[in-house]
């Protein structure tokens, strides 16, 4: 038994990895303490993180790490900075 926590930007997860990561955002227990529902739909969701990965590396203002246990993805946190004037505030999500 192994966990591992990956950085996104020096480690870009797969496609296996990222349609977990949309089936954990869209799992109903996660998304009653979600405040930003994008949708509800695993396949849309699996395209919103794709095209969130691949800007991820040229992106300053978000850290991205993924939780692996056994080499499957189990979870994911993100922290994203609140703009310019205020760079030193970040949000968990």
């Amino acid at each position: 038994m192994l966990l591992q926590i990956v950085d996104v930007k020096k480690f870009p997860l797969g496609d296996e990895d990222i349609r977990r990561l949309a089936e954990i955002e869209t799992h109903p227990r996660v998304m009653k303490w979600d405040m930003d529902i994008h949708t509800t739909d695993v396949n849309e969701m699996y395209c919103l993180f794709k095209e969130f990965l691949e800007g991820l590396p040229s992106n300053e203002d978000q850290i991205f790490l993924v939780g692996r246990f056994n080499n499957k993805v189990i979870g994911f946190l993100g922290v994203h900075r609140k703009g310019k004037r205020m760079r030193h505030v970040g949000l968990l999500g």
